[in-house]
C-alpha cells in the first residue's frame, strides 16, 4: 500500500465517522419558481390538462405552465416533496402516498376535473335491467368462454347466443373498459363498429342478440330517447347502481373512473396556481368542463366545480371527493334508539330531520321528548339524553354535573334565533316595551280588571287609538316563550281575542298593512322570529325591548352578545360517551351534514349559521371524530385480554 494512502487513512476514517454521527436530513423542496406552474402525473390525463393549459396561455400569454407527465407513483411523490405543484391523476391517492405526505408535513387539496364510464347496452328481448359485476368481469375479460348465452347472464326471455359489440380499440372507451376488468384486456370476439352511433343500432335491431359496451359520453351525445338504457350494474353488495349523473359524481357506479387534480397545499396559496385553477374550474367556455366535452369525457356538474374552486380557496386539504360517503359502519336496517331532549322551541326544526334520518334507517328509533331547557340539561349531563337540543348554554352547575358524570359534548354551534316584536311604521308612541307592557297586551282580563281594547289602556302616555293584536298560534310556543322571558310570568291566563295566524309573512304584513287604516291607524302589533322577518318586505318598525337592563334593539350584534333579552343560541349537543357506545348515535350526528339537513338549516335562517363552513370544514372535522370511533378495538377486547392473562 503506498505511503500516502497509509498516512490519508485515519483522517478519512475519522471523517466517515463525524459523518455517521450527523443525522442525514432530507431537506423538503417545493417548486421554487413562484411564477410557475409546474403539473406532473398520469399520462392518460396529459392531452386534457395541456388543452386547458393552451387555452389558458391564450389569455394569459405571460403564465408558465409546465407539465410533465411521468406517471402518478412519481408526480405524487414531487406533491409530497414540494417539487410538484399540481399532480393529475386518474386513480385517488393511496394511503401510502398519504404517509409519504404526511412524514413531510406535506399536505394536499383534492379535486375532480373531468369522468370517464362505460355504458352496456343489452338487447330489449333479453329484458334485462342490472348485470352484476362479477358476471360483467367474467364475460368481457381477456380468457372469457367464446360462447356465452343470454341465460347465462340471468335473462330468463332469451336463451340465444350473446354477441358481443364494441368501439375499436382506438377508443378511449376500449382502453378504459380494458382497464376496469381483472385481466387488462377484453375478450377475443368483440364486433368492433367504425361509429359510435352504430352501436345502439346494433343492440336495437330486430332479432338482435347484441351485448355492446361504449363510453357513456358518446352514449349521451347520441341523445337517444327511452328506447334503449344502460343497464345497471350490480356493485360488490350486490346493490343494481343506474349510470347517471348522480351515481357517477358520487362514485357509487362499477364502470367508471375519475379525473383528479391534486394540488400541494403549499402552493395553493401561490397567485400563479389559484390563477390557473380559477380558469381550469370556472371558465365554460375554455376550462376543464369545455376540455373535458370536447375530448369526450363525462363533464361534472357545476356543483362539483363549486367545490373543487371552494376547496381551493379555503385550503380545504385532505381527501374530500375520494373519502367513505358515510364514516360510521352501519347497516341501513340496523336496530337502535337515539334520545332526543331539551327546547320545545327547536322541535320544528329536529322533527323532520329526524324523519329524514329513518326513511335511511328504518329500524332507528329516535326518541323526541321536549323537556325544556333545564329539565334538558339535567337529563343531558346525567347520561339520560344522547342529544340535547338547547337554547342557552349550560349554567356552572350544570357544567360541573356533566364532568361529575363523564359527559363529554360534542357541539353544533346553528347560530342565534331572535323573537321580535314589531309595529306599523306609522306608530310614533312606542320604541321601547318592557315586560309589564307585554303582560298587558297579552293577559287576558278579568271583571275587574279587564284586557285593554286601546294602546291607552296599557299606557296613559299612549293614543286612544284601539288596538290590534296579531299574533302566532298560542300552542306554537311563541307567545309563551315572550311571556316568560320579558314578562316573566308564564301563569297569566292569555286573551283569546286576538287574531292568530300561523303565517309570519302574512302577520307582519298585517300590521304593516295598518298604516292606511284611516280610523285606526297604525294599531298593529306582532311578533315572529327574526330568521322568518329576514324574509319579509313589510314596512314596520322593530321595538328594543327592555328587561329590566335598559332598551336594547335587535341585532346580529346584540343576538351574539346576548343584550336583547328575546335571542337565543340554537345549539345541539351529542353525548361523545353515548357515541362510543351506540353506532346510532354516531349516524345521527354524521346526519347533521347531509346535503339534506344542510338544505334545510340553510333555509332556517339563523343569525350567525355559517352553513358553508359546517357543510366543508367542520364536516371534515366531524368525518375523522366519527371514523376515528369506527376504529377502536371492541370494548370488551382489552377486558377479553386482561382475563385471560396469569395474574401477578
Amino acid at each position: 500500500m503506498p505511503y500516502s494512502w497509509r498516512l490519508l487513512r485515519p483522517v478519512l476514517l475519522v471523517a466517515m465517522l463525524l459523518a455517521l454521527a450527523v443525522p442525514l436530513v432530507v431537506p423538503v423542496t417545493y417548486a421554487q419558481d413562484d411564477e410557475t406552474v409546474t403539473i406532473q402525473g398520469s399520462l392518460q390525463a396529459e392531452a386534457l390538462l395541456s388543452m386547458i393549459r393552451e387555452a389558458y396561455l391564450v389569455d394569459t400569454p405571460d403564465a408558465s405552465i409546465v407539465i410533465d407527465a411521468q406517471g402518478p407513483s412519481q408526480g405524487f411523490s414531487a406533491l409530497c416533496t414540494g417539487e410538484a405543484d399540481i399532480v393529475m391523476s386518474t386513480e385517488p391517492i393511496s394511503d401510502s402516498q398519504m404517509a409519504s405526505c404526511n412524514t413531510r408535513a406535506a399536505t394536499f387539496i383534492e379535486t375532480v376535473i373531468a369522468y370517464e364510464a362505460v355504458a352496456l347496452l343489452a338487447a330489449p328481448d333479453a329484458e334485462l335491467v342490472c348485470l352484476n359485476r362479477d358476471l360483467v368481469d367474467t364475460f368481457w375479460s381477456l380468457g372469457a368462454p367464446a360462447d356465452v348465452s343470454w341465460a347465462d347472464l340471468g335473462s330468463t326471455t332469451l336463451d340465444s347466443t350473446v354477441t358481443f359489440y364494441g368501439p375499436d380499440d382506438a377508443s378511449s372507451a376500449f382502453r378504459l373498459f380494458a382497464s376496469l376488468v381483472p385481466a387488462g384486456e377484453l375478450r377475443e370476439n368483440i364486433t368492433t363498429t367504425g361509429e359510435s352511433a352504430a352501436i345502439p343500432d346494433k343492440v336495437l335491431e330486430e332479432n338482435s342478440n347484441a351485448l355492446a359496451y361504449m363510453s357513456l359520453a358518446d352514449f349521451d351525445a347520441l341523445g337517444l330517447d327511452a328506447d334503449i338504457l344502460p343497464l345497471d350494474i350490480g356493485d360488490a353488495d350486490g346493490q343494481c347502481v343506474p349510470l347517471d349523473q348522480i351515481s357517477i359524481e358520487d362514485g357509487s357506479y362499477p364502470l367508471m373512473r375519475t379525473f383528479y387534480l391534486y394540488i400541494n397545499g403549499s402552493s395553493a396559496q401561490k397567485p400563479a396556481v389559484q390563477a390557473f385553477l380559477d380558469f381550469t374550474f370556472t371558465n365554460e367556455d375554455a376550462g376543464a368542463p369545455a376540455a373535458a366535452a370536447e375530448q369526450g369525457y363525462t363533464v361534472p356538474g357545476a356543483s362539483i366545480f363549486e367545490a373543487d374552486l371552494a376547496n381551493v380557496e379555503n385550503n380545504r386539504v385532505g381527501r374530500t371527493f375520494t373519502r367513505p360517503l358515510t364514516p360510521v359502519d352501519l347497516v341501513t336496517t340496523a336496530d337502535g334508539a337515539v334520545t332526543v331532549g331539551g327546547s320545545s322551541m327547536l322541535y320544528s326544526l329536529i322533527s323532520p330531520i329526524a324523519n329524514n334520518f329513518t326513511q335511511t334507517f328504518t329500524n332507528a328509533d329516535i326518541q323526541i321528548d321536549p323537556l325544556g331547557n333545564t329539565p334538558g340539561w339535567a337529563a343531558f349531563c346525567t347520561g339520560e339524553l344522547d342529544v340535547l337540543q338547547a337554547t342557552r348554554e349550560a349554567t356552572a352547575d350544570e357544567l360541573a354535573l356533566c364532568e361529575e358524570n363523564g359527559v363529554d359534548p360534542y357541539v353544533i354551534d346553528l347560530g342565534y334565533e331572535a323573537l321580535v316584536l314589531s309595529v306599523a311604521p306609522g306608530n310614533d308612541w312606542v320604541d321601547c316595551i318592557n315586560g309589564e307592557q307585554v303582560a298587558a297586551l297579552l293577559s287576558a282580563g278579568t271583571d275587574d280588571s279587564p284586557a285593554p281594547l286601546l294602546w291607552s289602556d296599557v299606557d296613559a302616555a299612549w293614543p286612544e287609538t284601539s288596538l290590534l293584536l296579531v299574533v302566532p298560534p298560542l300552542n306554537t310556543g311563541e307567545t309563551d316563550y315572550l311571556m316568560v322571558t320579558l314578562a316573566g310570568d308564564l301563569s297569566a291566563a292569555i286573551r283569546s281575542d286576538m287574531i292568530e295566524d300561523n303565517d309570519p309573512l302574512y302577520r307582519v304584513q298585517g300590521v304593516a298593512n295598518t298604516a292606511q287604516d284611516e280610523a285606526n291607524p297604525n294599531n298593529g302589533f306582532t311578533y315572529l322570529y327574526w330568521s322568518d322577518f329576514q324574509a319579509s318586505e313589510a314596512d314596520v318598525r322593530l321595538l328594543a325591548v327592555n328587561d329590566g337592563g335598559g332598551c336594547v334593539v335587535p341585532t346580529p350584534e346584540t343576538f351574539a352578545y346576548g343584550s336583547y333579552a328575546l335571542s337565543f343560541p340554537v345549539r345541539y349537543y351529542f353525548d361523545k360517551t353515548a357515541m362510543n357506545d351506540n353506532a346510532m348515535v354516531r349516524a345521527f350526528l354524521w346526519h347533521f351534514f347531509s346535503d339534506n339537513t344542510l338544505d334545510r338549516l340553510a333555509g332556517q335562517g339563523y343569525e350567525g349559521l355559517d352553513v358553508d363552513t359546517l357543510g366543508t370544514t367542520e364536516k371534515d372535522a366531524v368525518f375523522e371524530m366519527l371514523a376515528g370511533y369506527e376504529n377502536q378495538p371492541p370494548a370488551d377486547a382489552d377486558a377479553s385480554e386482561d382475563a385471560d392473562a396469569p395474574a401477578e
